[in-house]
């Protein structure tokens, strides 16, 4: 769930590291939209680096840990 200032949005997770993930969905933040990003147990502060069609790449304010990352892949 990406959680902005006024609208919550679903998205997929594609893709996932410590520093950041690939999410795939309609009506996404734009490129430089900063976002809380909720998964499961884990949430976190995210700003869109790129985007592409219904794809974008974020950028984690602050690294998940490897624990967390874990919980999210399964």
């Amino acid at each position: 769930m990406i959680v902005m200032v006024g609208r919550t949005k679903g998205a997929a997770l594609l893709n996932l590291s410590t520093t950041g993930a690939r999410l795939r969905g309609p009506e996404l933040p734009a490129r430089g939209e900063a976002f809380i990003l909720k998964f499961e147990r884990v949430e976190v502060f995210a700003t869109v680096a790129w985007s592409r069609g219904e794809m974008i790449g974020v950028a984690f304010d602050e690294p998940l840990l490897d624990a967390q990352v874990r919980l999210l892949r399964k």
